[in-house]
């Protein structure tokens, strides 16, 4: 895992390196309609490792590992498609527990904040 970031070039079924949504955005990407360094795919799931009964417990500053998973469909070869839904993007990450900011007009007037 370099720098959190786990790549999957092929499918773990077949071995082929073609996926649709990538195919469909290499596409859109040469007509320039999409941005060239613009990486896409079927979904991404992206979560914290974290209980969430015990958030409110943890002190400011706390980190939370998080994770990202980007998933998308094997073309297969030409003559066979294969359809399997893989990761082909794994990132690992953190985030730092801060407190909610309150912006100016975030309360009604006559209401107070219960710390």
């Amino acid at each position: 895992m370099e720098n959190g970031v786990i790549l999957i070039d092929k499918c773990p079924v077949c071995g082929s390196k073609r996926r649709f949504v990538e195919e469909l955005a290499k596409t859109e990407k040469e007509e320039g309609r999409m941005r060239r360094g613009l990486g896409f795919c079927t979904h991404i799931i992206r979560d914290s490792v974290v209980d969430r009964e015990m958030v409110n417990q943890m002190p400011y500053g706390t980190e939370i590992p998080l994770y990202e998973v980007w998933m998308d469909i094997c073309l297969g070869y030409p003559d066979k498609p294969c359809g399997n839904i893989y990761a082909v993007k794994i990132v690992k990450d953190t985030a730092t527990k801060k407190p909610k900011l309150e912006m100016p007009g975030d309360q009604m007037p006559g209401q107070f904040n219960q710390n």
